[in-house]
């Protein structure tokens, strides 16, 4: 298993997260990861300290502090743990199985032992009464609902059903159970002899939330996404709007609800009205569970893709203080990134140097796009806009600082995107010069200017010189039937042998690690997202290190330990192998960039992106 931690600065207990409400949503994004998991449920435990996970192989436990080595719980190992429940005290955790007869684990957590009952079929929901004096357990195979005594385990009562019974809760009172008692019918049932009352629905429900203050129970459903309903007098409120839905929760003050969907996404919706709020590509597959943490900070998933992800809105970053080298920890990363943002308002934007151990930020320039620094650190090449025309000005540097602006001699104001030589004397860079595409290579004292490779059919970007300055990896575009294809190459720096290095499809920019062995890449894996995916340049293989979201312009740290990379307004750091993800830094009203570039605290730089 592989996870990733907070940022620095973070809070580990969640404190120093804000909560979620309609008005922040938007800022939602993924925080931890547990990794090659195959999970069909999880559960926060009433304090919010701990997280319960089912999976086929027994019940995980994470302490949400730190998210680190999950436990495999004693008394749940070895069994396919397909629902989880806490009780409302926190003092028992509930395991329903799979399979025929099944049985129902309570594990005290005080001094773990575990008792369990037998069920006719496999668990496909269980939930605890208010009180947690009961426990409702909602069956396969046409089995209805059964209402245990959790004391004893001596079943207090039962409900037939003509479906498999995949949610269940109890009204606020715990006097009732209300289920799916078949396709488009919705059954509120007394724990007692009482009659049940029938609710005809218009789809067939997967799962059911009751709002904080009790009033509004929602149904998520496969058909017709979520039905809100009055609890009080069974009338139907109003019907949303959102796709296949199998999963959902009520944030902390009930004024929204998340759902969680068939395509991997989580979408927030109004509770007052179901208005639509946001969408969040959470997953690569469907998502099996969705739960607010009890301080509604915090969202966790349960997806088919075998991960669990636990999402907030990450707080501001926090700077380590000193922040200057000698205070860096064995380890940790090094070195000043050039960080180019890009304004909400519109604008070609701004340079920042950054401190990668700390964030620690300054403002170098502004009308600066695509930033690279010098292979000894002591300046950097960009393409310039003139800030009184508006007007892309071509290939220009800059001293470290920001001072001493000088223009590349021959350069155009189409020429873009540069890098650097590793001897400091030349640069590559993409242009569209006499009708044609074309990586080209300038050398920075004279100006003069050779073609390294051109052509009227296909374009070329973001090209990279390699560490031994052998070759020139660089994307090519095409325009396909199917829409646009981004594809990676490598050429020689004489322009000799052009070949392409990966099957990738749609790739956006690429750097090289700095023993010339990997290039990192953002490439669109699934659609309306980018992930962070790293390639092995001698076999052409990759490896996903990011899923499901907008990450962007990768670029490694010059001892090759770390990948920076630009997510929206926030340039975000992970290792190599894609653990330990930390937003460094957040710049609000931008949105963003077109490059990043990581030189060592000694100057030496690294490949730039």
């Amino acid at each position: 298993m592989s996870l990733f931690a907070v940022a620095p600065g973070w809070a580990d207990d969640g404190s120093g997260l804000e909560v979620i409400t309609p008005e922040n949503v938007d800022q939602v994004r993924e925080l931890r990861i547990l990794r090659d998991v195959a999970a069909w449920d999880v559960a926060w435990s009433p304090s919010g300290q701990q997280l319960a996970v089912g999976t086929v192989n027994g019940v995980l436990l994470c302490q949400c502090d730190s998210f680190e080595s999950p436990e495999m719980l004693s008394g749940l190992e070895e069994i396919n743990a397909h629902r989880v429940a806490w009780s409302p005290d926190g003092r028992l955790l509930a395991a329903g199985t799979a399979g025929v007869p099944a049985q129902v684990y309570l594990r005290d957590m005080t001094d773990g032992s575990v008792r369990s009952v037998e069920v006719a079929a496999e668990v496909l929901s269980l939930t605890f009464s208010p009180t947690g004096e009961m426990f409702a357990v909602g069956l396969g195979r046409q089995e209805g609902v059964v209402v245990f005594d959790t004391a004893t385990l001596a079943r207090m009562g039962g409900a037939p059903a003509e479906i498999g019974v995949e949610a269940v809760v109890f009204t606020p009172d715990g006097q009732e159970v209300i289920y799916p008692s078949a396709r488009e019918l919705l059954r509120r049932q007394p724990v007692g002899d009482q009659p049940a009352i029938d609710l005809p629905v218009p789809c067939t429900i997967t799962d059911l939330a009751v709002s904080d203050d009790g009033t509004r129970l929602v149904a998520a459903t496969f058909d017709c996404c979520v039905n809100v309903f009055d609890l009080t007098s069974g009338e139907q409120l109003y019907r949303a709007v959102c796709g296949q839905t199998f999963t959902l929760d009520f944030s902390l003050d009930s004024r929204m609800f998340a759902t969680g969907n068939l395509d991997g996404t989580i979408q927030f919706l109004s509770a007052e009205d179901g208005a639509y709020l946001a969408t969040l590509n959470a997953h690569r597959d469907e998502i099996t569970r969705l739960a607010f943490h009890p301080d509604g900070t915090r969202i966790v998933t349960v997806g088919l893709d075998d991960t669990v992800r636990v999402f907030g809105i990450p707080p501001e970053p926090v700077l380590d203080a000193p922040c200057d080298g000698a205070a860096v920890p064995e380890g940790e990363p090094a070195g000043e990134i050039l960080y180019q943002v890009r304004p909400i308002s519109g604008g070609p934007g701004s340079v920042y140097s950054v401190q990668a151990w700390c964030g620690a930020q300054e403002k170098l320039l502004d009308g600066v796009l695509y930033p690279a620094w010098s292979p000894d650190g002591t300046q950097f090449a960009f393409q310039y806009v003139n800030s009184d025309s508006g007007d892309f000005d071509g290939l220009w540097l800059a001293d470290a600082d920001g001072s001493n602006l000088r223009q590349v001699p021959n350069t155009q104001p189409q020429d873009r995107a540069p890098s650097w030589s590793p001897d400091g004397v030349s640069l590559v860079f993409e242009s569209i010069r006499d009708g044609a595409s074309g990586l080209y290579i300038v050398a920075v004292e004279s100006g003069e200017v050779t073609p390294l490779v051109t052509s009227d059919m296909v374009t070329f970007s973001r090209p990279v010189w390699s560490p031994d300055g052998t070759q020139v990896a660089y994307v090519l575009r095409e325009v396909l039937t199917d829409g646009d294809a981004g594809q990676v190459f490598v050429i020689n720096q004489d322009g000799s042998n052009p070949r392409r290095v990966t099957d990738l499809e749609q790739v956006s920019s690429v750097a090289w690690s700095p023993d010339g062995m990997q290039l990192a890449a953002s490439a669109n894996l699934t659609p309306f997202s980018s992930s962070i995916v790293v390639i092995d340049v001698a076999s052409s293989q990759y490896e996903e290190l990011t899923q499901n979201t907008a990450y962007n312009l990768p670029v490694w740290s010059p001892d090759g330990n770390y990948i920076a990379f630009v997510h929206g307004n926030e340039l975000v750091l992970m290792r190599s192998n894609g653990d330990d993800q930390r937003t460094l830094v957040r710049i609000n009203d931008t949105f963003g960039s077109t490059g990043l570039s990581w030189k060592a605290l000694d100057g030496a730089s690294e490949s730039e992106e």
